[in-house]
């Protein structure tokens, strides 16, 4: 190579280097990071990766006349560029991750453990290429055709930098947010309200496709209030979680230095903060939440201390000046996933009678005894079957609940139950199968209590996105009133919006909402 040839792939590769950390962070979590942060990470990491590479092109030049030995670092590095490319692509995209859709396309019929299927993931890659590249003459050439990817990536990541910090310095922030006045005079304190989210539970697939029965939500609508054409704010956790939470449609949100801004379809931002939503709005009044959430950490969210939810120090990216080389150099943490895969590959060959995955066969009355034991609700460590009844007996007036399931994998269920699946889709009817069950238990929490005057709501956030081109299109979610003791059957089809939820929700512990009835006239007024 040439002294100006090593120069341009060495600026093109370390630019390239810098985009998995990119639009990972940008597509993964929050959509959106301060943009003066993000780019201070990426400035960091790209004098990295121009040492890191310089580096490696000198022991290269020093191997030249070695050819054996030349040819065997420059094809490495070549593998591990394209792996990391084709991964970034994915990130890029934001339609289906890279495991995802090896699982779905590439290792859909090998019978193997999805442990075993994940290390082939891991693992196969960074061979197989190795092995295409071995013999390739014209590895320099490629290398100069991924430094002009990173150029090109450079131009989307100044578009995107730009458009995010114009955005940030030309919104009109809503100082106050307030959808609705309370009748504040009215709150019933023997009132309570159980809030549950089931993280991309999809009611296509749950009861229109006839792939699973799931009785017991079958039972359920029958004596609830049912909107089969409910629509969330969007198709992303985070946003709609956030949207719902507050009470308003959602575009998108910005991240800014210490707050989260959600952005309406018609331009104008509203602060995510405890009182703008329906929690602060319920503490204003001397009334009292319990947020449990295997999901999103909405302790931190609303720093509250009433609260058991799931951390994500670890996902949060951009309050850290090393994560761009953290998430792209995770020596420590892919040795630590390695061996925990090949831990869990050999647990699995402890279990005598794993058999496949079977809706004909599967049938959880035959697992009932190891089912009924079970006190983590969803395998996460953070939810339990217990705090309904701790709830019920308590003076608080509403309990939300933001649970994993039916969202994959089901690798606790299938542990549970001595199960395989083929696929990352199976993972989901699995997982449907299992959350009518926690529907079950939850409902025999609330009889056995015996407490009237109880609003119990199921939503989900999403509906399910297998990755395929069907599933990008919007489609209903999961919205059912139930008041306890009422067991009149509605089914609405007529469209409403989830965001709504939170003011019916009020309304029902001011005594303006007490039947169904009220509930469905609610929505033809607004």
């Amino acid at each position: 190579m040439s002294k100006q040839l090593n120069y341009k792939i060495t600026i093109g590769l370390s630019l390239l280097l810098i985009f998995k950390f990119y639009f990972y962070t940008r597509g993964y979590f929050f959509s959106n990071f301060v943009a003066i942060n993000l780019l201070y990470q990426c400035i960091i990491l790209l004098i990295l990766n121009l040492a890191i590479i310089l580096v490696y092109f000198k022991v290269l030049n020093f191997f030249k006349e070695i050819y054996f030995i030349y040819n065997f670092l420059l094809t490495i590095l070549v593998a591990l560029l394209t792996v990391y490319t084709i991964k970034t692509f994915f990130y890029f995209i934001n339609i289906i991750s890279f495991k995802e859709f090896t699982l779905k396309y590439l290792l859909i019929n090998l019978n193997i453990s999805y442990s075993i299927k994940t290390i082939l993931i891991f693992i196969v890659p960074y061979i197989v290429f190795f092995l295409v590249f071995i013999r390739f003459k014209k590895k320099e050439n490629y290398l100069r055709f991924l430094s002009i990817l990173g150029f090109i990536f450079l131009l989307n990541f100044i578009y995107s930098l730009s458009s995010n910090i114009y955005a940030q310095n030309t919104k009109s922030e809503i100082d106050k947010f307030e959808p609705y006045v309370l009748n504040k005079d009215n709150f019933d304190k023997n009132r309570k309200v159980i809030w549950i989210f089931f993280d991309a539970f999809d009611p296509y697939y749950a009861f229109k496709k006839g792939i699973v029965e799931l009785k017991n939500f079958k039972d359920y609508k029958k004596k609830s209030i049912y909107f089969s054409n409910a629509i969330s704010p969007s198709n992303g956790t985070l946003v709609s979680m956030l949207a719902n939470l507050i009470g308003t449609d959602a575009e998108d949100i910005t991240i800014n230095k210490n707050s989260i801004d959600i952005r309406t379809p018609d331009k104008k931002y509203i602060n995510f903060n405890k009182g703008n939503t329906i929690f602060g709005r319920l503490e204003s009044d001397g009334l009292n939440s319990e947020i449990y959430s295997s999901v999103l950490d909405y302790c931190s969210l609303l720093k509250v201390q009433n609260c058991r939810a799931k951390k994500y120090e670890e996902e949060n990216f951009s309050n850290k000046w090393y994560s761009g080389i953290a998430l792209t150099y995770p020596i420590v943490s892919q040795f630590n996933l390695l061996m925990s895969l090949l831990s869990k590959s050999d647990n699995s060959k402890e279990i005598p009678n794993k058999r496949n995955f079977s809706f004909a066969e599967l049938d959880f009355k035959k697992f009932n005894d190891q089912l009924a034991s079970l006190s983590d609700i969803d395998g996460i460590g953070y939810v339990n079957f217990d705090i309904f009844e701790n709830f019920l007996k308590s003076e608080n007036s509403m309990l939300f609940v933001h649970l994993y399931l039916p969202h994959t994998p089901a690798d606790y269920i299938k542990q549970k139950l001595s199960l395989n699946t083929n696929n990352i889709n199976e993972d989901y009817f699995l997982n449907l199968i299992y959350t009518d069950f926690v529907l079950s238990r939850i409902i025999n929490e609330i009889k056995n209590n015996r407490k009237k005057d109880l609003l119990l709501v199921l939503n989900s956030d999403h509906w399910y996105d297998s990755g395929s081109e069907f599933d990008k299109i919007q489609r209903p979610v999961l919205q059912i009133f139930n008041i306890i003791d009422d067991e009149s059957e509605m089914n609405i089809q007529e469209k409403v919006f989830t965001h709504q939820t939170q003011e019916i929700i009020h309304k029902y512990l001011t005594k303006e909402i007490n039947n169904k009835l009220d509930i469905l006239n609610y929505y033809k007024k607004n």
